[in-house]
């Protein structure tokens, strides 16, 4: 009874450490994440691992150096290779070979970091050292007496609620780098970081300075390999993971019924061992493309016509999809990739149900029963022909090579039907930002009287933006990236855009939409008013006031209004951002003070009457003194 006592002390104590370190790396968390994202990554990709395979970077020479070199001593090896190489299968397996090898005594700090260029949690600089930070001082039991005062240094670098920026960060890891002598550090995919050109040149400096040893993975490219020159390089060739492929192949042709037929069994397997060159991916899209085939016959044509590389399966899936949907299922095809290719981060299965749900019904389309997107999710993978990949929830492009090819084919693609499921780039923009706008425009009405109601120092009674955002699946993509898709909207399409946006943002709505945004974290009100100065900068693109039309003109007040409100009374609406109902912002929106309510509501109590005379007088008060310390 003591021993398990004593175990569920240890787990209680653990438990409180967690809690601790997650309060304390708050600031630094990306947006509804907790900070083991990166442990989640790294599952999700073992996944994808065929057994008895990338056990022979264990004895290539280069690799078997490195991981040789003795503690307190430093040194970098980069791993690259094309696309399609499965570079990031092979990450997961060293990760996994340094987890299980060695002592608990002299088990070396492992850090690693998955970048995806398709993610805003994973695609840049700051958010790779947060990471790594995290990692560094998770492991370290003999730093945690000093753990409040790195959460003393990890605050203030919060200040103004605005996310740390990567000088910041870039010293929080050297302060918890100081004084260690044996870490690992792995980096997959380097060529996805955004801003490599600032991260590299700092990183290879602290893995010199501070003896780590450092590996990184990418594909081989010319703006890398300038800074990357003088690191000791092993570059993956098609000889090195054939090996792999053979028990890929093997594995998989025994497994299906009509790969394993006997006349077209050695056929197959010759074929794609011979044409591999290395491309484990084309291997696999190959095979799907196989499975279809319900005949000898078919099977010899599609051998036949193989495409070359990736480019060439992508364009041949394409055809095929062309080809073989129905009109209905090829304007759902379209629909889906227009979102997956063209989204600002790796989409939910939930969010892009939502987003077409009311897509269609916006549209006044008849698709849709009981207002639910009617496509499971195996449905919506065979639409898009291996394209797409769906799982843990998420669905994206099957790999990085496939969105980057398939968006610039979406451009001078001339389809083998009469209606293509490639969009391009100018519908994509358009429709995710009027999508968001209209998405943005329902919430804000159906929360309209409950923010409006609210008495004053309260928090609207009805009004929760978590349950907003749990009902409202895209809530958080809509608010938050609208302004990043009407940003990239060609001028000779900007006046479409600016009516739909005045349409959406009139009287009472851009108030509403106002306190949704401030209310979806801490830094709602800073994000909104970059986000409207980046309005106005688009606006002004190419154009001057003079040769502006009416409307872009009208919303570029707006934008300036807005701007200067939200900066004005910044105290106050950080601290309480539904007060906003409660201020004089005729002087900055042309509105009337306390807007009228809608009919349904003017029914009010006596009581309720002189409670709000009341806050408007707070409100007042509340106002000289913001203004004040603005």
């Amino acid at each position: 009874m003591s021993e398990q006592r004593q175990r569920n002390d240890i787990e209680d104590i653990k438990s409180r450490e967690q809690s601790n370190l997650n309060r304390i790396f708050a600031p630094l968390l990306p947006r509804n994440e907790d900070m083991n994202y990166y442990t989640r990554d790294h599952e999700t990709t073992c996944q994808h691992r065929h057994p008895s395979t990338c056990e022979c970077i264990l004895h290539h020479p280069k690799f078997a150096c490195w991981s040789q070199i003795p503690e307190g001593k430093g040194g970098q090896l980069w791993i690259n290779a094309g696309p399609g190489f499965m570079k990031t299968v092979l990450t997961s397996f060293i990760i996994d070979h340094f987890h299980e090898s060695g002592t608990r005594h002299e088990q070396p700090v492992l850090l690693y970091f998955y970048f995806r260029d398709s993610s805003m949690h994973n695609n840049n600089a700051t958010a790779a050292t947060c990471s790594i930070a995290y990692q560094l001082h998770r492991q370290q039991e003999e730093h945690r007496s000093g753990i409040e005062m790195n959460a003393k240094v990890i605050n203030s670098m919060a200040k103004n609620n605005e996310k740390p920026s990567f000088p910041e960060v870039w010293r929080l890891l050297s302060r918890f780098l100081d004084g260690h002598s044996n870490i690992i550090l792995i980096l997959d995919a380097v060529d996805e970081c955004e801003d490599s050109s600032l991260f590299l040149p700092k990183l290879l400096d602290l893995a010199v300075s501070e003896n780590i040893k450092l590996l990184m993975t990418s594909r081989r490219q010319k703006r890398l390999a300038r800074y990357l020159e003088n690191v000791e390089t092993l570059e993956i060739t098609p000889r090195d993971v054939h090996h792999d492929i053979k028990a890929f192949v093997d594995f998989k042709v025994a497994r299906n019924p009509r790969l394993s037929y006997p006349l077209v069994r050695d056929v197959i397997k010759e074929f794609l061992l011979n044409q591999h060159n290395g491309m484990f991916l084309w291997v696999i899209l190959m095979l799907k493309e196989l499975k279809a085939c319900i005949s000898v016959e078919e099977v010899q044509t599609t051998l036949m016509q193989v495409p070359s590389g990736l480019e060439g399966i992508y364009t041949k899936i394409v055809r095929r999809l062309e080809e073989s949907l129905t009109r209905r299922a090829a304007e759902v095809t379209k629909n889906i990739l227009t979102w997956v290719l063209g989204s600002a981060k790796t989409l939910s299965m939930d969010e892009l149900r939502e987003a077409l749900s009311f897509q269609y019904q916006a549209q006044g389309h008849t698709l849709l029963s009981d207002g639910e997107f009617p496509y499971a999710d195996k449905d919506i993978e065979n639409m898009c022909g291996s394209l797409v990949s769906i799982r843990h929830g998420q669905i994206q492009t099957v790999h990085q090579s496939t969105k980057e090819y398939l968006v610039g084919l979406g451009e001078d693609w001339r389809p083998s039907q009469a209606l293509a499921i490639l969009p391009t780039s100018v519908d994509t923009t358009l429709q995710l930002a009027s999508i968001c706008l209209k998405y943005q425009e329902k919430l804000c009405k159906s929360s309209l009287t409950k923010l409006q109601m609210a008495p004053f120092s309260h928090h609207p009674e009805g009004f929760d933006v978590r349950m907003l955002q749990s009902k409202s699946k895209l809530l958080d993509y809509s608010f938050l990236f609208w302004i990043r898709h009407v940003h990239g909207c060609p001028i000779s399409h900007r006046e479409s855009l600016v009516a739909v946006i005045l349409k959406h943002f009139s009287n009472f709505m851009t108030v509403s939409w106002m306190v949704i945004s401030m209310s979806l974290d801490s830094k709602g009100l800073w994000r909104l008013v970059i986000g409207v100065e980046e309005v106005e900068e688009w606006l002004l693109e190419g154009n001057t006031q003079e040769n502006m039309g009416v409307a872009a003109r009208h919303l570029q007040d707006w934008c300036s209004s807005i701007a200067k409100l939200l900066k004005a009374y910044s105290t106050l609406l950080l601290e309480n951002p539904w007060l906003i109902w409660r201020l004089d912002l005729k002087g900055f929106l042309g509105l009337e003070q306390r807007f009228a309510a809608p009919s349904n509501c003017i029914d009010r109590s006596k009581e309720s009457e002189e409670s709000l005379q009341s806050s408007a007088g707070q409100a007042t008060d509340l106002q000289a003194r913001s203004t004040t310390q603005s």
